[in-house]
């Protein structure tokens, strides 16, 4: 592993030089189609795809391999981050996108709280003011939206920063349980055309693509980790761990819970990305478009419900949990890229968080089998060392598949390093809270 520490190594001295990261991210090419938007991936402020992930990522250099100098650059980029809150400001309290991710950043840099401690209780604060923001915005709507408790831009991500210590459980303590009413009330059920479904259900015309909405016209539940009711789970299930006391939260874990294994393919053991609320329950349902990613199927949603059975102290949801990341071993369904949001990494990492709660060696071995597959995706002449390949409509309306440089967390490079440092590394870390996999 010598040449791999070296190599990331030499990716990491790149990237201390923002002039030569943003050259790269804008160049002409550089872009992925949405419709009829070129985007590229250049959003600074972002942990999805800006300085907070490089933070993350020298942080845990120099957690690995203290002593090198790593600092000075993490240092260099919260320096960075400071100058442009200060310009352009925070404008909403996602984990993805906003406030939380930068305060996570933050926090992750500051040595166990010695530095950087007064710019964090502001941020900190600035949250709960964003978060109340956030509430009242949820209240204007009476359907429910993805947005208003996924991980990505939603209340998951940003209840995971808030449990990260025990300082920030006090801190934030009752956000933390005003967020945990809000997924006991969505796990509640209501009537919808002869249908008992919960509130987690997102309309047709809440859904992000005119495909979608047409495939479901009743709406859906999407039980993704990424944008979906497993993400709520996991961060519920780690609440109800911290004996955090809230009303229904237990029968609310069992209930999602249940929701998922009774939507389980038994076939090809392996959960849609959504399903058509007309097909809720229905076991003999097949789902021929799974996939094998932290986002979406078996690797993200079988954690869902290994953090469920803790806390449940339940052994019929770990054997479930087990018995589909078992037959997922060697699938690796949908996988392209490298990347941690939906490429080889995520789900090895996945594996990894498996292997050191259950102690299953086979989940031992498929993680590092799927590590060693990303790094082979390794070229030297690549700006930033990995690519991130995707499914793209060109600028001719044809499907293609489209390699981008970027150095997102989710699908860029930071989210390809971090998880491979911490796999060969032996110091623990908290950088994968990002992911709800602390």
């Amino acid at each position: 592993m010598n040449k791999v520490v070296s190599d990331i190594k030499k990716i990491a001295f790149k990237l201390k030089n923002f002039d030569y990261i943003e050259q790269v991210l804008l160049e002409k090419d550089n872009y992925l189609n949405y419709g009829n938007e070129k985007m590229f991936p250049n959003a600074p402020l972002t942990m999805s795809h800006g300085i907070p992930g490089l933070c993350l990522l020298y942080a845990e250099l120099d957690r690995q391999y203290p002593n090198e100098g790593w600092m000075d650059y993490c240092n260099e980029y919260i320096q960075k981050l400071i100058e442009l809150v200060t310009l352009y400001g925070i404008e909403e309290p996602s984990l993805f996108s906003g406030c939380s991710g930068i305060c996570l950043a933050i926090y992750e840099s500051s040595n166990n709280g010695k530095y950087y401690g007064k710019f964090k209780e502001s941020l900190d604060e600035y949250l709960k003011d964003l978060i109340q923001e956030k509430f009242e915005l949820i209240s204007s709507n009476e359907e429910t939206l993805m947005f208003n408790y996924d991980t990505i831009q939603g209340l998951s991500g940003i209840l995971n920063y808030m449990l990260i210590n025990d300082l920030n459980k006090t801190c934030f303590v009752k956000q933390i349980k005003d967020i945990l009413r809000y997924f006991v009330k969505l796990s509640k059920k209501y009537n919808y055309k002869e249908f008992d479904v919960p509130y987690w259900h997102i309309s047709a015309k809440n859904l992000f693509l005119q495909e979608e909405r047409d495939i479901f016209p009743d709406g859906v539940i999407n039980l993704g980790v990424s944008h979906g009711i497993s993400g709520p789970l996991i961060v519920m299930s780690k609440a109800f761990n911290s004996n955090i006391q809230v009303s229904g939260l237990r029968e609310a874990i069992l209930s999602i819970s249940e929701l998922l294994t009774s939507n389980l393919d038994t076939k090809h053991k392996n959960w849609p990305s959504m399903i058509d609320i007309r097909k809720l329950n229905n076991k003999k349902t097949i789902f021929e478009d799974s996939r094998d990613a932290w986002c979406y199927g078996r690797p993200g949603v079988a954690y869902s419900l290994l953090k469920a059975s803790q806390a449940l102290k339940n052994k019929k949801l770990l054997n479930i949990a087990c018995e589909t990341m078992e037959a997922a071993i060697d699938s690796e369904i949908g996988l392209i890229s490298p990347t941690f949001c939906h490429g080889y990494i995520g789900v090895s990492y996945i594996y990894k968080k498996f292997y050191e709660n259950t102690k299953i060696e086979a989940f031992n071995l498929e993680s590092k089998r799927l590590m060693n597959e990303t790094i082979s995706f390794y070229d030297e002449k690549l700006p930033f060392g990995f690519p991130n390949w995707e499914h793209n409509t060109n600028d001719q309306n044809q499907q293609e598949m489209k390699m981008i440089n970027t150095i997102g967390i989710l699908d860029g490079v930071t989210g390809v390093l971090l998880p491979i440092l911490s796999m060969i590394g032996n110091k623990e870390t908290n950088w994968d809270a990002v992911f709800l996999l602390d």
